[in-house]
């Protein structure tokens, strides 16, 4: 009997707290929308839920951590590119305290209007405002609006909190290019681009490290190219318009806090029944990547650095071996500096004659053998030593002199710590500066000619600056990588030059529509999950779901150490020929000499890498007619080149959590082999008939099946589905 009543006091006492909180209804459904999918906002048992049909798009518990509004002072500490929030005491504190009027603003809008309740302070707006509005059948857009907000929405002192509801099966992907996990529940994703780090974790390498590079280490969720997108396993999938600091927090297993530095948050929620209809919504309002000229298909792209001579005697070992080339890519035809990292280069976007004296001569001789030439540049100037000045445009000084870099609130200008030397970014919101260095970059198209570049960085705005329109940092560190691919993408779009193509890194969510291509940017020469050759396939697998459909990795990486005691992590040669098999099954065939050029395994080391090498070069060749077909996806619906086994397989639980393998396209199905010393490797194949190119073998199969192959250095597990015979048939010939 007394469990009766308890039972019976504690209903009675949730009722009135819903009742309380709520002010309406509290199984009440407002109907919105004027598509085939109607939609309705629905009131019931405390939640409030946006659903379509049966299909729950969004769903939040109406108590007070639901919507909360602070006022705090936010501190970014910076070094090496990579930046560390310092946690402040919030100023004010306000809890969302009720929900007042659900209001029908149109046929196609719904706003929910509630007050706060202040926890802490005197700053507390007078309500907010949540605003729904359908867009078209697969798009609702969401708007968390303050009303009358104490505190001007241009400072950025303001943090919404809003959680709402997940599960603890529900799978979370996307987020940009992230590196370690693809499955982000039970982690505090960061959405914000910045150096993502070295080893990210790595030991013993971390110790070293935190004691001699703080923050160059990263973190598991450190990265070059954030975005506020996901994409979950229910088929539900958000984003936010936002460009200030946010955080998703996964980590309880019913909810999502997702925090927001900024007075306003605005976002769409997708609805569709598919991922890859998700991607193609997603992208639709993102941008999407365009297809790249024919000259680039037809190899490899090969990274090289030492001058002239070097690179005339490697063009000719690689002709002897009839290597399938597009390009050659020296990144040093600026000249390079040696530091504590390895070998860098000099920030002065002018070439370096003591390096390559015959540059203009050696660009017409490969330009006659069918190659293009490319080089490197990036949004930093820094001093160069005055040995290396006479007779060359000295870019900083200029720069310096117009006013053109980036400042710190006293006026000097704002140096970042590059390893081993310092750079500073050109202010890209100043209208000057930026058409100033728009027409250096214009300079290596004609005066050098040039066919494409690494346009590196853009991920290193500091918080606390000064810059060219007086805007808040807080909206543009995170725009800032966008305007950079965007003044290269004016460059050769005022050149007329649709025959050129620049790979960036650094990204945020408007990117993939700006950028002509990407990389993953700096993985380790190391077998590892960290930092190393695994991280290159999970960065391929993670971006495609948020747009970055045509991305790449360095064959054998880029960071190498050689620390005393600590060890070394250089590029062997099994490690470089697993990274060649990987990458010529992916959108770019290309490498690249790494920080430590004499130490790493390198293409012409012994004649069995060049042949390799070579072999591999034209099997990525042999795929052009099929590549382009995706890329063409790509442009068209936005479609990553490179695709996580569930895009095109949902329906199979199974292919959830695979990562260490992908699809390319929907035919080709590449386990990767990314263990040292292995020779087998165990597959996933879903339902389907699948056929073993070097082998013949066919897989006839009903459901999906794993099988463990053999595949040794050289023939790497590959599967094709066999209605495409004709790519089958293109390796065989390519493997001869």
């Amino acid at each position: 009997m007394i469990k009766i009543k308890e039972y019976l006091l504690y209903s009675i006492f949730i009722i009135f707290v819903i009742v309380s909180f709520t002010n309406v209804s509290i199984a009440k459904v407002y109907n919105f929308g004027s598509y085939k999918q109607k939609l309705n906002l629905n009131i019931d048992d405390g939640r409030l839920a946006i659903r379509s049909q049966d299909k729950v798009l969004w769903s939040a518990k109406l108590n007070k951590n639901f919507l909360v509004y602070e006022v705090g002072k936010n501190i970014f500490k910076e070094k090496y590119g990579a930046f560390k929030y310092k946690r402040k005491r919030a100023s004010s504190v306000c809890f969302a305290k009720s929900i007042q009027e659900i209001a029908s603003k149109s046929k196609n809008q719904i706003s929910v209007l509630g007050s706060f309740k202040r926890r802490r302070g005197r700053e507390c707006p007078k309500g907010f405002e949540i605003q729904f509005k359908q867009l078209s059948k697969e798009r609702i857009s969401f708007k968390v609006k303050l009303i009358d907000p104490k505190v001007a929405l241009d400072k950025p002192m303001h943090r919404i909190k809003l959680t709402y509801d997940s599960h603890k099966d529900e799978k979370f992907y996307g987020f940009g290019v992230q590196f370690t996990y693809l499955n982000l529940k039970g982690q505090r994703v960061k959405i914000i681009s910045q150096e993502q780090g070295t080893g990210r974790g790595l030991k013993p390498l971390i110790w070293f490290q935190r004691i001699f590079t703080p923050l160059l280490h990263g973190s598991p969720l450190t990265t070059y190219a954030a975005a506020p997108h996901y994409i979950t396993s229910d088929l539900r999938s958000l984003f936010l318009k936002n460009y200030e600091y946010s955080e998703f927090d996964l980590r309880k297993k019913d909810k999502i806090k997702l925090t927001l530095f900024a007075g306003e948050l605005e976002g769409e929620i997708f609805n569709a029944n598919s991922p890859l209809d998700l991607i193609e919504t997603y992208t639709s309002q993102i941008g999407r990547m365009k297809s790249l000229p024919d000259w680039f298909h037809k190899g490899a792209i090969l990274g090289l650095m030492g001058g002239s001579e070097r690179v005339r005697e490697v063009v000719k070992k690689l002709e002897e071996k009839n290597a399938a080339i597009s390009s050659f890519w020296m990144q040093d035809w600026v000249g390079q500096r040696q530091t504590f990292l390895g070998t860098r280069l000099l920030w002065n976007w002018q070439l370096h004659t003591p390096l390559y004296p015959d540059w203009y001569q050696l660009t017409l001789d490969l330009e006659s053998k069918g190659y293009s030439t490319l080089g490197y540049v990036n949004p930093f100037l820094s001093e160069i030593p005055k040995d290396q000045r006479k007779g060359v445009r000295y870019l900083y000084k200029e720069a310096e002199n117009k006013g053109f870099l980036i400042q710190k609130d006293n006026g000097k200008v704002y140096e970042t710590a590059m390893g081993g030397f310092k750079g500073v970014l050109v202010d890209l919101f100043n209208p000057e500066a930026r058409e100033w260095l728009k027409d250096v970059i214009k300079d290596k198209v004609t005066k050098y000619n040039m066919r494409g570049w690494m346009a590196d960085f853009g991920e290193a705005l500091p918080f606390d600056i000064k810059v060219g329109n007086g805007q808040s940092t807080y909206a543009l560190h995170n725009k800032y990588p966008e305007e950079w691919a965007q003044l290269n993408k004016e460059a050769i779009e005022e050149l007329g030059r649709d025959d050129v193509v620049y790979f960036s890194r650094s990204g945020f969510t408007n990117s993939p529509g700006k950028a002509k291509l990407f990389w993953l940017g700096d993985q380790m020469t190391t077998w590892d999950n960290r930092d190393g050759i695994k991280t290159a396939l999970y960065g391929l697998l993670s971006g495609g779901f948020s747009g970055f459909s045509l991305n790449h990795s360095d064959i054998g990486g880029y960071v190498s150490f050689k620390i005393p005691i600590i060890g070394n992590f250089l590029a062997t040669k099994e490690l470089y020929l697993r990274w060649i098999e990987l990458n010529a099954f992916t959108a770019v065939f290309r490498t690249h000499e790494g920080l430590e050029p004499k130490s790493n395994w390198q293409v012409d080391r012994d004649e069995e890498t060049l042949n390799f090498f070579s072999k591999f070069s034209r099997i990525f060749a042999s795929l052009k007619d099929y590549r382009k077909e995706l890329f063409k996806e790509a442009e068209e619906k936005g479609y990553p080149v490179v695709r996580h086994m569930m895009l095109h397989n949902y329906e199979d639980q199974k292919s959830w959590d695979l990562k260490n393998q992908f699809m390319l396209g929907k035919s080709i199905v590449v386990a990767p082999v990314l263990d040292r010393s292995k020779t087998k490797v165990k597959v996933y194949l879903p339902k389907g008939e699948w056929v073993h190119p070097w082998s013949g073998i066919t897989y006839t199969l009903k459901e999906g099946l794993r099988i463990e192959v053999d595949a040794p250095i050289g023939k790497p597990a590959v599967f094709v589905s066999s209605d495409r015979l004709d790519i089958v048939d293109k390796l065989k010939e390519a493997m001869k």
